[in-house]
């Protein structure tokens, strides 16, 4: 088996999904546009992840607050799921095994910003639940990174996290 080959594969098909429907709508719609690729992405997964987890979007409930809107949401299927439709779900902290945020494009003067918002729904989801240990990540389409820029990256990453294990993307 060429392993390469196979996530080479991957990497084409993904790309060639992204843009499906910008290329109907071009710029008239971008929340549309975002919610595709979001998509793309969550199937993508669900054809390779363990039947014990599922995948959709939606929200993490506690008593007195829910979580921002989370473009992935990886969950426990043993664990209760407080409101299901279709890929929107909407479950308790303890029911959480990852999140993932899904951009476009990623650009150098925005990076920061977006880890911070992805760490507040970690910590989220983590004060509650401090025992629990879930993926937290960040996926791009499009960047204006490139390999030399690893330093500045891991830079953004370790300021997001503020020196707070719970904070960490």
């Amino acid at each position: 088996m060429d392993t390469k080959k196979y996530f080479e594969s991957l990497s084409l098909e993904c790309d060639a999904l992204k843009d499906r429907v910008r290329n109907f709508i071009a710029d008239q719609h971008w929340l549309t546009d975002g919610e595709w690729k979001e998509s793309v992405l969550r199937s993508m997964i669900k054809r390779s992840i363990s039947n014990k987890v599922g995948v959709g979007r939606g929200f993490i409930v506690k008593k007195e607050q829910s979580s921002r809107q989370i473009d992935i949401l990886i969950y426990d299927n043993s664990r209760p799921v407080l409101y299901r439709d279709n890929d929107l779900i909407f479950i308790p902290p303890i029911s959480c095994k990852g999140i993932i945020e899904v951009k476009s494009d990623i650009r150098k003067h925005s990076l920061i910003g977006i880890l911070n918002s992805l760490s507040d729904k970690a910590q989220f989801v983590l004060d509650t639940e401090p025992n629990l240990s879930i993926f937290v990540g960040l996926f791009s389409y499009d960047t204006n990174y490139n390999e030399n820029d690893s330093g500045a990256i891991l830079e953004a990453l370790r300021d997001s996290a503020n020196g707070n294990q719970k904070r960490v993307v």
